[in-house]
Formats: C-alpha cells, sequence, structure tokens
C-alpha cells in the first residue's frame, strides 16, 4: 500500500523505533458526496486539530495529513470513503 501512496505523490515516513509521538490529528466530520463527480467522489471534512500521543510500532507509516494530496490520502484510506481501497472488501 505504500508504494501505491507514493506513486500519488503521498509524502510519508518511516518509524524508526518503538516510540510515542506526539502529533496533531485534523480530520474532523468527514462528509462524502452521494454521487460521484467527473468520476471522483468529492470529499469534505473541517479541521479540528487535536493534540494527543500515539504509540507507533517499527516500521510503520507515518502519513501526515497537512501535505497537499490529504483529500486523496483521506478518500484511499477511510475504510468507509465509496472509492477507498477497502470500499470493495
Amino acid at each position: 500500500m505504500a508504494e501505491l501512496l507514493a506513486l500519488h505523490g503521498v509524502e510519508m515516513e518511516r518509524t524508526p523505533n518503538l516510540s510515542n509521538r506526539s502529533s496533531n490529528l485534523p480530520v474532523h466530520g468527514t462528509k462524502f458526496a452521494a454521487s460521484p463527480f467527473e468520476g471522483h467522489v468529492m470529499v469534505d471534512f473541517e479541521v479540528k486539530p487535536v493534540r494527543e500521543k500515539v504509540a507507533f510500532p517499527a516500521g510503520s507509516y507515518w502519513i501526515p495529513m497537512k501535505q497537499r494530496r490529504a483529500r486523496l490520502i483521506l478518500s484511499m484510506l477511510e475504510p468507509q470513503a465509496p472509492d477507498s481501497w477497502r470500499a470493495g472488501d
């Protein structure tokens, strides 16, 4: 999955070891359009920063949402999204 995200230009990094990392988790109130527009499902979300400590196992991928492709990342990785990689499961 990391390779596919990289092909889409998504910025990410590997965690070197088991650690707690302070993070902002800004995505809140995600809404997906009822029907596609030009072959894509439109995504809307509110930004509501939350500060918390999260433990990441070694070798995990950290994908910050503060990047140009945040909406694409949300669409691909959110299990409830109509166009997500899990939508066909």
